[in-house]
């Protein structure tokens, strides 16, 4: 009979952790699930401002590039900016 009662009192506390080990796991999944929606979101939310800061800088880009005429003085404006480029790249 002692054994019985110990037997029963054990699987009573076996049954108890297993159950809260299941609602951990529960939890711990429903978590992780929550985080990946929320990463997922903040990754497009970054490649869509990307795109655009993408979009802007070349509409800029092309808008510079029209202001420039062929006249000479754009032409060695151009070149100096060139050159200024040149030397920064052989730092």
């Amino acid at each position: 009979m002692i054994f019985s009662e110990n037997i029963q009192q054990y699987d009573s506390k076996f049954n108890e952790v297993n159950e809260r080990i299941a609602e951990l796991q529960a939890a711990t999944e429903k978590s992780l699930a929550d985080t990946n929606a929320s990463l997922e979101n903040k990754i497009v939310d970054l490649q869509n401002l990307m795109e655009s800061t993408f979009k802007a800088l070349n509409e800029d880009i092309d808008k510079r590039l029209e202001r420039l005429d062929d006249k000479k003085t754009d032409r060695k404006v151009l070149g100096k900016a060139l050159e200024k480029i040149a030397v920064m790249l052989q730092q």
